[in-house]
């Protein structure tokens, strides 16, 4: 069974095999969960979906308006007419 022991700052090394298993290395975080009975559990400690949102730039551009929708519409006609604008 693995163990650590505790540093002079209060500190603590997980050992490999516990790394490992949780997936988790420098950097990551882990949560404590207290259980009945007074043992503790270890986990990685995971981010809410919503915490997710904007990490991963959007390709997509802004959408059109309704104006510049109807404007393009209007400037395509036109130059499907040679030039001229409806009415003329």
């Amino acid at each position: 069974m693995p163990s650590a022991t505790l540093t002079s700052k209060n500190q603590l090394t997980l050992p490999r095999e516990i790394r490992e298993l949780l997936k988790v290395g420098p950097g990551k975080r882990v949560m404590f969960r207290v259980l009945e009975g007074g043992e503790v559990r270890v986990e990685p400690e995971t981010l809410p979906v919503s915490a997710l949102k904007g990490m991963l730039k959007s390709s997509r551009a802004k959408a059109p308006s309704l104006d510049e929708m109807d404007e393009a519409i209007a400037a395509a006609a036109a130059e499907r007419a040679g030039g001229r604008h409806a009415g003329d």
